[in-house]
Parts: C-alpha cells; structure tokens; sequence
C-alpha cells in the first residue's frame, strides 16, 4: 500500500506545509478528504470539524467493532461519512 503525505488543514484553509501539519494518508482517505476539514454531521446534519490526528485522539472519537470503525462523536461521524471508511465497495 502506498500513502500520501497529506496537509491535515490544507493550504486553502490556512494550513502550513509544516511537520506539525502534514500526517501519512492512504491514497483513497486523502482523496475523499481533499481540502475539507469540516462536514456536516450525518445523524444531526450539524456542521462540525473532522477528526484531527494531531489534536484529537482516536479513541475519544472511534471505537473497533471487528473490521468496522464506529464513530463515537460528531466529529467521528463526519470523519468517517466524508472519508467512506466503513463502505465495502470501495
């Protein structure tokens, strides 16, 4: 599997091509992604920010049920409704 070395909050937004921005992405989640860093919450329909690997921890927001993320807060939700990772066709 090869990764992209992605802006967490992208140029568009004010993000900075600094070590503290950047993260490793797999190639799918980085274009889903794109230059969002927001999205509306899909159980509320709220906006609220996606998960941020530098500021957020992991299992705050999401929780393994088998090979199934499950997301624990809105932000989770976004993140997981904008980068697909629970859809089997992809």
């Amino acid at each position: 599997m090869s990764y992209h070395i992605e802006l967490i909050i992208a140029l568009a937004h004010g993000g900075q091509t600094t070590e503290n921005n950047l993260a490793f992405s797999c190639s799918r989640c980085n274009l889903y992604k794109g230059t969002n860093i927001a999205a509306a919450d899909p159980d509320t329909g709220e906006p609220t920010f996606m998960f941020h690997p530098r500021r957020n921890r992991w299992d705050e927001h999401f929780r393994l049920d088998g090979a199934t993320i499950q997301p624990l807060t809105s932000e989770g939700r976004a993140t997981v409704f904008v980068l697909h990772l629970n859809d089997p066709n992809v």
